[in-house]
């Protein structure tokens, strides 16, 4: 058998088309619609941004300003802030995105680096052919892309590098709870405030260090740290705290009044869900208290409470984790108070680089802590029942214990009731796969067939990968609607359809 012979040149595609319609798919496609609202709005005219996502807006309109360089710089520019500022407004109609006028500002950015390398270098050729054997690739990697079932993108491997940048594998951790002896890490009891600081009484010498000023108030024992919700406590980031094995975070806190989300009571969790957490959280709808803690993988598990939190009352809050069991229990007064738990328990949570905080949480604003806390502990070992019962027993007036309260409850396994929320998916992991796919599909029939018998071909092959990759990947496509899902794969064919048509008739202005 001879070698495969091909008989048409390809396709030839405009680049700047093609590029400006790839990012328009991955950055405005909608991964969930909902309705814009005021918050939302407000949300994205603040320019506050994440220095890692900076980055990567910057990077993903480099080759942008490297394909608009044959324009006037003013042009180019403008054509830049174009493209971003619509996506941006249609992620406003999106639940699965965050927009923001940052975005648009470091897009821009990027934009403008590429047009000065351009100038050092070359700019991208005007036109792309895509040959014959290109576009049987293109196909061969759609197929292999949905055998893969959505778990290699370029979402993916962002989110793969900003956990490296958070938590590299190199960080140094604490080996206590996995593979040595676990101890009292930190125990903060909010005596006094010297100089800014709280001591630690653990005999570490952890200091908390005080942030905006927050004052002393009576507390369940002696004194109390009072949170406004602009106040927490900084603990650093010793390694002691890097915990990568059983922990047990407990705290008496008093409540005055609740953020829209988590109230982080002790935290180390950041946007990437990387850490771990003790909170008072309205996840399962009623204010209850949770546990949350990274896995292996970096995906969130989370212990939800049963009973629901008031304010103005005293409550003794902790949750433990015990690797060897890998099980997650949370604590309300010395009870175990174990409701529904979302998430597999690894053999061992991912710790982060971040600093540890008191009355807030490491990653975000908005999940401040409103109220009083007292008897902060961070512990390198799972407590067990009987010992947080003890930790949350009344002390009598010859300061006796009394254990009334702290009665242990029986065990509830994390099987036992369904949550009423799932750890949110990844929703423009799946977008990237199947926006992906369709460009794979629009490459291999635009180089591989011509006229109408292209578009044919695009909309019989992306009907049918559609449907393997359904089969395939149930798992993951089941978060989304069907017409998503299909839109998805039209949209990464029809920027490769645009691009040949503005290469057949198209000019570069």
């Amino acid at each position: 058998m001879g070698p495969v012979r091909f008989h048409r040149p390809g396709a030839s595609l405009r680049t700047d088309v093609l590029l400006g319609a790839l990012i328009l798919a991955f950055t405005a496609a909608p991964t969930q619609l909902r309705v814009a609202d005021v918050g939302a709005l407000h949300s994205a005219l603040t320019l506050q941004l994440h220095p890692f996502d900076a980055v990567v807006n910057v990077l993903g309109y480099v080759p942008l300003g490297f394909a608009l360089a044959t324009r006037r710089v003013t042009r180019a520019l403008l054509a830049a802030f174009s493209l971003s500022l619509f996506a941006e407004a249609v992620q406003l109609f999106s639940t699965g995105r965050d927009p923001a006028l940052a975005d648009v500002v470091t897009n821009v950015a990027g934009a403008g680096v590429g047009l000065a390398l351009a100038r050092i270098w070359r700019p991208l050729p005007h036109l792309v052919t895509i040959p014959p054997p290109a576009g049987l690739a293109a196909a061969v990697l759609a197929v292999v892309y949905v055998g893969l079932g959505a778990s290699v993108t370029v979402d993916a491997m962002l989110e793969t590098a900003d956990g490296w940048i958070e938590a590299p594998p190199w960080m140094t951790t604490n080996p206590r709870g996995r593979l040595a002896s676990g101890v009292l890490e930190g125990h903060w009891t909010f005596e006094t405030i010297d100089r800014g600081v709280v001591r630690d009484v653990s005999g570490h010498g952890l200091r908390a260090a005080v942030v905006n000023s927050p004052v002393l108030v009576p507390g369940r024992r002696d004194s109390a740290v009072l949170l406004n919700g602009r106040q927490w406590l900084d603990l650093g980031n010793p390694v002691s705290l890097r915990l990568t094995g059983s922990m047990t975070l407990s705290a008496w806190v008093r409540p005055q009044a609740f953020p829209s989300d988590d109230a982080a009571i002790i935290s180390s969790l950041t946007d990437r869900e990387l850490g771990y957490q003790l909170d008072l959280t309205i996840d399962q709808g009623p204010r209850t208290m949770s546990f949350k803690i990274s896995d292996g993988a970096s995906q969130l598990v989370a212990r939800y409470g049963r009973t629901p939190i008031v304010t103005d009352r005293w409550y003794h809050v902790a949750g433990v984790y015990d690797a060897e069991s890998r099980t997650v229990d949370v604590y309300l007064d010395g009870r175990r108070d174990n409701g529904c738990l979302q998430g597999a328990v690894s053999g061992r949570p991912r710790p982060t680089g971040r600093h540890v905080f008191i009355g807030r949480r490491a990653g975000s604003r908005g999940y401040e802590f409103i109220g009083a806390i007292d008897e902060a502990e961070i512990e390198s070992r799972a407590l067990s029942g009987s010992e947080v019962a003890l930790r949350a027993g009344v002390a009598g007036p010859g300061g006796e214990w009394h254990r009334e309260r702290a009665v242990e409850s029986p065990p509830r396994g994390p099987g036992e009731e369904p949550c009423v929320q799932e750890i949110e998916p990844h929703p423009p992991r799946v977008a990237g796969m199947l926006i992906s796919l369709g460009v794979a599909i629009g490459l291999a029939c635009a180089s591989l067939w011509q006229g109408l018998r292209l578009r044919l071909a695009i909309f019989v092959f992306c009907l049918l990968a559609l449907v393997v990759d359904m089969l395939v990947a149930v798992p993951k496509l089941a978060l989304q609607p069907v017409w998503l899902a299909v839109l998805y794969v039209f949209t990464g064919g029809a920027a490769v359809v645009l691009a040949e048509r503005e290469a057949r008739g198209g000019s570069s202005d």
